[in-house]
């Protein structure tokens, strides 16, 4: 479907009600349409299907109360519904309304069928139940309430009728010619509206085009990072100075090893070099610079103290984060929560100031932030002391890379909700730059994404102006 159709799909209820109040307006009475509903035409339906024996594939259509025209397919003659005139279907719960001149298999409970007077141009009569808002977003049982709605009638107007469906149909497939269907000024101000609502959902397209742009943008930013490609002038300035970790990988690996770190006030067993194990890579990923070093996560930190903690130890005014407040992508905190009975339950691991929490779960993976104060997380959350050897933004830059996030994807495990395991974690590969240029890399990957930021909030800026000329259109159009 053209990006013009779909706007007009989108917008046709407001498209039929402006048609409605023109046809009210020029002499048209207004019909209840539970009277109308009580003398139509009688269909006699054949047995509804149930969703869970639709076919992808078929002999005939099965139509439902879903979005979709069609739901599925099924291959059983005698549930076929042959039709010698267009009806029209409304989703009881869903408010959904089609318009359907094929032979189909009805599907789901809630569809309602509602077949067209002698009186009624069938497209027009389901144009007309389009101009119906019912203001309802709730999932519930809405034929009643349509019942009580009003829909214009006036006799020996079919011609009309079939001029004003002529006028929608070219309208919805953009070939309006010239002439004059039913009136003028009413198919002037529809077309200028669908022109409008056309050109703002080709800003919301891309913008979107943008917002991927800008991710990707991101993202590179990140991999080069940890792949030495933003310090590549800073290391010719910079020669490896052996024993130095300020300007060794190697010594302040060692230094690591030996413990030379400032301990955190609860600290955990930092692992020993272990090897890979099931789908975890052998061998390092890609190339880094030869001053680098590849080591395992496990090598760098310690895995925060992961021990169950009982909601009594909490004082009130003590900060719990949950998974929720991170913003993904960005390595932000977007809310900070007190302490009180209602997060307790969730409540297990501790964290320190600096303190690198990373979420284990595959549907919120690049949640990484540092901690800015003390406080207490959920298990989701896997609290990293990296210690004073390791600039913490840098490892939060390696932990939220693409790198780091397709590791953790392949090695996620469980249905419902994937996670990652600690053990995997602990043996992934980081890239170990010298000290020096960790914090190199920090400054130029910060300088780096404010600009990206600044790009996400100049795109954020006019997807909301779009939505909001939208609606002002919109609001403006039903107030008249």
């Amino acid at each position: 479907m053209s990006q013009w159709k779909k706007v007009f799909e989108s917008n046709i209820s407001l498209y039929a009600r402006i048609i409605k109040k023109y046809l009210l307006d020029n002499g048209w009475t207004s019909i209840s349409l539970d009277n109308y509903i009580k003398t139509m035409p009688a269909f006699q339906v054949k047995d509804a299907i149930l969703s869970k024996e639709y076919k992808k594939e078929g002999k005939y259509p099965i139509v439902s109360q879903s979005k979709d025209l069609i739901s599925g397919y099924f291959d059983d003659k005698l549930l076929l519904n042959q039709i010698s005139k267009p009806i029209i279907i409304f989703g009881d719960h869903t408010q959904v309304v089609k318009y359907i001149d094929f032979d189909f298999i009805l599907g789901a409970d809630g569809t309602k069928i509602l077949t067209v007077s002698e009186d009624y141009n069938p497209k027009f009569f389901y144009y007309l139940i389009k101009a119906i808002d019912l203001h309802s977003n709730k999932y519930a049982r809405h034929y009643s309430k349509l019942r009580k709605e009003n829909i214009p009638y006036c006799k020996e107007t079919l011609l009309i009728q079939s001029n004003i469906v002529s006028f929608l149909d070219s309208l919805a497939d953009n070939c309006i010619s010239h002439k004059i269907f039913f009136d003028e000024k009413t198919e002037q101000e529809i077309i200028t509206l669908q022109k409008k609502f056309y050109n703002i959902s080709s800003i919301e397209i891309e913008t979107e085009i943008q917002k991927t742009y800008v991710k990707q943008l991101r993202q590179n930013i990140l991999q080069d990072a940890i792949e030495g490609k933003l310090t590549a002038d800073w290391r010719k300035l910079h020669p490896v100075i052996k024993g130095n970790p300020a300007y060794d990988a190697e010594a302040l690996f060692e230094k690591i090893q030996k413990g030379d770190v400032s301990p955190s006030l609860q600290p955990a067993k930092r692992s020993s070099a272990t090897p890979s194990a099931g789908n975890t890579p052998a061998t390092p990923p890609f190339e880094i610079p030869e001053s680098w070093k590849w080591v395992k996560l496990g090598e760098l930190c310690n895995f925060g103290n992961c021990q169950n903690i009982e909601p009594d130890f909490i004082k009130p005014n003590d900060w719990i984060l949950d998974l929720e407040d991170i913003e993904k992508d960005t390595g932000r905190i977007i809310s900070i929560r007190s302490f009180s009975k209602n997060n307790s339950q969730s409540t297990k691991h501790v964290f320190y100031k600096g303190f690198v929490l990373y979420s284990k779960l595959r549907p919120y993976l690049n949640k990484v932030v540092i901690a800015p104060k003390d406080g207490y997380c959920t298990s989701e959350i896997l609290p990293l002391d990296f210690g004073s050897c390791n600039n913490a933004k840098f490892m939060q830059i390696a932990l939220m890379s693409p790198y780091f996030v397709n590791y953790t994807t392949k090695l996620s495990y469980g249905m419902k909700m994937p996670r990652l395991g600690t053990n995997d974690g602990k043996k992934a590969w980081i890239p170990l730059p010298p000290l020096k240029e960790q914090e190199e890399i920090v400054t130029k990957v910060e300088t780096l994404l404010a600009k990206v930021t600044e790009l996400e909030n100049q795109i954020q800026e006019r997807k909301t102006f779009s939505e909001k000329l939208a609606f002002g259109i919109i609001k403006e159009k039903l107030k008249g």
